[in-house]
């Protein structure tokens, strides 16, 4: 099953409070997030031919790393992430970054759901107050907490 079939599975099974897609305005969440946390040159997408598409967060954050169990994963967010708050969770992939609005307990569920198709997600609070990344693998994941660049 491909990414885009789990996302809209994901939408079917979770409330729209809990799980939604933005329909408009993606980009301009995008460039927000980046302009917050994101340490990119200024030439950054002319000089990759991104055609303004979002990647290389991981690598273009500064935070602090923490490198936890995978199966520790669910608990050391809790710790972090007020979890009575909606928030935005990307998922970035090889060359894009996709955004969704997601409750604490549906971002668990798509971290585990698609972690075969994307391996890195950053959780970002909705007033960009602070993202946290994840690299996920088998047995570590990786979080790095990012606070809002000034």
């Amino acid at each position: 099953m491909n990414f885009n079939e789990k996302i809209d599975l994901f939408k079917k099974r979770f409330s729209s409070n809990d799980f939604s897609v933005p329909q408009r305005n993606r980009k301009k969440i995008l460039r927000e997030v980046e302009s917050n946390f994101i340490t990119l040159p200024k030439d950054y997408y002319e000089l990759n031919n991104t055609n303004n598409r979002f990647s290389n967060w991981w690598d273009n954050t500064n935070g602090s790393i923490n490198e936890i169990k995978s199966s520790e994963i669910k608990t050391q967010l809790i710790e972090i992430l007020n979890v009575n708050e909606v928030h935005w969770i990307a998922c970035e992939f090889s060359n894009h970054i996709l955004i969704y609005k997601a409750s604490v307990h549906s971002i668990f569920e798509l971290i585990n759901y698609t972690k075969n198709n994307s391996n890195q997600f950053h959780i970002v609070q909705l007033k960009y107050e602070y993202m946290i990344s994840l690299i996920v693998q088998d047995n570590k994941t990786i979080i790095k907490k990012c606070n809002k660049r000034n």
